[in-house]
């Protein structure tokens, strides 16, 4: 908007240029004697004051000025057309933001539960197959394999469940609506995870 406002005024400027010059000069002239011819009598003739003020006032209008005003004022016109351009395509981006961050924050809300769940659902299945590796009633390399395969599923859903979280947040951005993050007690409790060696 401020490009635009800024080109509509150069293109003000421009048509400016298009009118004719006009020129003033003004000046003064003193001397310390009096100008004139003395007669046969010790009169003075055709004397001029001793100060007095000189001025000036002109106007031209060169058509080569006028030409290049007129061709400027067209340049400056189309910088106005795509300033105008470029706020309009501003707001169509903005808008398909808005599109989608909306529509990422509807899928989380439908989606929100169902990765609590499937989260819970891994932590429980990692605290199982650490038993299992504990007692040692299946080999050690399987377990920990199994281990291994349940935490990436586990950090991936981990990454969709954030992912999820962070849509609120460029919505309410782009919209420019108050946004609070949900309090700690909402948090499914995560149970604390063992490097596997």
């Amino acid at each position: 908007m401020m490009e635009e406002a800024l080109a509509l005024r150069q293109l003000d400027v421009t048509k400016l240029d298009m009118l004719p010059k006009i020129l003033a000069q003004a000046g003064y002239s003193n001397r310390n004697n009096d100008y004139g011819t003395r007669n046969a009598n010790g009169l003075i003739s055709g004397s001029q004051d001793r100060v007095h003020t000189l001025s000036e006032l002109g106007m031209s209008w060169s058509l080569l000025d006028l030409g290049m005003g007129y061709y400027n004022s067209l340049q400056q016109a189309d910088r106005v057309l795509v300033a105008a351009e470029k706020r309009r395509k501003a707001m169509h981006l903005l808008m398909q933001d808005v599109r989608t961050a909306f529509w990422r924050v509807a899928s989380a809300q439908r989606l929100q539960d169902q990765v609590k769940a499937a989260i819970k659902m891994s932590e429980e299945a990692l605290a199982d197959a650490r038993k299992v590796e504990e007692s040692r009633v299946r080999n050690p390399v399987d377990a920990l394999r199994y281990q291994r395969q349940v935490l990436e599923n586990l950090r991936l859903l981990e990454a969709v469940a954030q992912e999820l979280s962070a849509a609120q947040v460029d919505l309410a951005a782009l919209i420019n609506a108050p946004w609070e993050p949900p309090s700690k007690s909402s948090n499914p409790t995560r149970a604390r995870r063992r490097p596997i060696s």
